[in-house]
């Protein structure tokens, strides 16, 4: 069954998992994750898995240079990884709004 979504623990620290809870709480469509994260992954392997939140315009640059120059790929092939890539750009504020929102109650306590 390739089109049912499978379980994914709300406190996994692994950021594919993170990602797609956010791509998943937009209520995207299951096609749209499968793509996101198809392209995140890539992104990522490119970078020599370096944490993609880590990176800027200069990786993205290269990826999307690398996409069209190496592997040739069409420009809307390039228009759908860019659309994944700044995804996590979101993604990135997304989960820092999260976690300050967990640390303030913490804080107060000090």
């Amino acid at each position: 069954m390739d089109d049912v979504r499978y379980p994914i623990n709300r406190h996994s620290e692994r950021f594919m998992d993170r990602f797609r809870l956010y791509i998943r709480t937009r209520h995207l469509a299951y096609r749209t994750e499968k793509t996101y994260c198809y392209w995140v992954l890539k992104y990522i392997r490119f970078h020599d898995r370096k944490n993609p939140t880590q990176m800027g315009a200069r990786e993205v640059e290269d990826f999307l240079e690398y996409l069209s120059t190496q592997r040739c790929v069409a420009a809307n092939t390039q228009k759908t990884a860019l659309n994944a890539l700044s995804c996590i750009k979101n993604f990135s504020a997304w989960s820092l709004a999260i976690w300050s929102a967990l640390v303030r109650p913490l804080t107060w306590w000090n």
